[in-house]
């Protein structure tokens, strides 16, 4: 028996990358060989197996024959297949190298360690397109390593979407990825790559719709809605780690993808056209719901924050009530250092407002919040009368903290 592990783990060990994902493929051995050493089965499809004692999972080399349209519909098959075979179903060539364990050398068939060298993503073999996630996949790893699609995997996807494969993806895989690519240290490329490849305007048509949507040139030396975009996601990921955050810098500006032509280069109310986009996008993924409270919330808000100064207490207090701070301050933080960074992204010739703001913004929420109400209860206020009481001396509080 032979052990190799293959895969990312390979791949990023190859790059000098830690990586603790390791997957591993035994040869020389058969299913029942396996069993009669302790190993046990992981499901009944699967060739996969647990160690005895790491209780790590070991599988078979196997290959996965498409039977149908969906991503599900497939057949496993194990008997006389080689680690090569195995290697040929997968995506692209640096995932299809191999490390033997015992003698701790590489096995590349298809030439996964030239292509690391020379930064190019290329599919393994035209099985490439019996799984539409794969354009995904192949796009996040370019936002990853910064390496280019090599074309004849372009012309290859590009078959792919005019065959209509990319329709077949379901929202929990395309959701699943969109969250591993906002983890990532420049999620903007794997948008512009999807873009590149056609792709953008298939899976994500909120954010394709904003390419070519002009904005004043006084506020936006950067350009259209879309770059100004990829700027503010840009913005929010030298911030900060929290992918609720990104989420909402990425989607902020849904409603200007709606301006006609004709009204262009003024988004009027598009922060209130947006709030339809941003759910819309959510429900459609079947996304947290954390991801659409804070990105509706900073589509329809992100105006007011730019104008804080501006405020008056009523209007302050309104929008603390309808982003329901007082309850829940940390989606409330998120949406101000989200609007932050929409005000920053917009090039490099513009003055940078401090994310000192979110700090001194949150400071007057804790305050209002603290509002002392006690002789309310003594007076036994109660219901609307209450809530009328309660409203009026936080707009009191916030105007001593405004005006201070």
């Amino acid at each position: 028996m032979n052990t190799y592990m293959v895969g990312g783990h390979v791949r990023d060990t190859l790059l000098g990358i830690e990586s603790n994902d390791i997957d591993y493929i035994v040869t020389g051995i058969s299913e029942a060989e396996l069993l009669s050493l302790g190993y046990s089965k992981v499901g009944a499809d699967f060739p996969v197996f647990l160690h005895p004692e790491t209780r790590e999972e070991y599988a078979l080399p196997r290959i996965e024959r498409s039977t149908g349209n969906r991503y599900t519909d497939f057949e496993v098959i194990t008997e006389r297949v080689s680690l090569e075979d195995d290697l040929l179903r997968r995506d692209i060539t640096i995932n299809a190298i191999a490390m033997c364990i015992e003698t701790n050398t590489i096995f590349d068939p298809y030439n996964g360690k030239q292509d690391l060298e020379d930064g190019i993503l290329r599919h393994v073999s035209v099985a490439f397109v019996e799984d539409p996630v794969r354009v995904l996949r192949i796009a996040r790893f370019a936002a990853k390593f910064g390496f280019v699609i090599a074309e004849e995997t372009k012309e290859l996807i590009s078959v792919m979407i005019e065959e209509g494969m990319l329709n077949a993806l379901t929202s929990e895989r395309i959701f699943k990825e969109l969250e591993k690519v906002l983890k990532l240290d420049k999620p903007w490329i794997f948008f512009e790559v999807l873009d590149e490849l056609g792709a953008l305007e298939i899976l994500f048509p909120e954010l394709w719709k904003l390419k070519g949507q002009t904005q004043p040139e006084q506020w936006h030396p950067e350009g259209d809605a879309f770059i100004h975009t990829m700027l503010v996601l840009q913005e929010a990921v030298d911030f900060t780690d929290d992918i609720v955050v990104r989420f909402a810098a990425l989607v902020h500006d849904l409603g200007k993808g709606l301006t006609k032509k004709e009204d262009l280069p003024k988004h009027h109310r598009h922060e209130q056209a947006g709030i339809p986009l941003v759910e819309q996008l959510c429900d459609r993924l079947k996304m947290p719901t954390e991801f659409k409270k804070v990105g509706m919330m900073t589509s329809r808000e992100h105006l007011n924050i730019h104008n804080w100064n501006k405020l008056n207490p009523k209007t302050v207090v309104n929008i603390f009530e309808r982003c329901d701070a007082f309850r829940n301050p940390l989606n409330f933080k998120r949406m101000l250092i989200a609007s932050v960074c929409d005000a920053n992204g917009r090039g490099p010739t513009i003055i940078k407002v401090p994310f000192s703001k979110v700090d001194e913004i949150m400071f007057v929420l804790q305050q209002v919040r603290l509002t002392d109400v006690s002789d309310l209860v003594e007076k036994k206020f109660t219901g609307e009368k209450m809530k009328m009481e309660v409203r009026r001396k936080r707009i009191n509080t916030c105007k001593s903290l405004l005006t201070k």
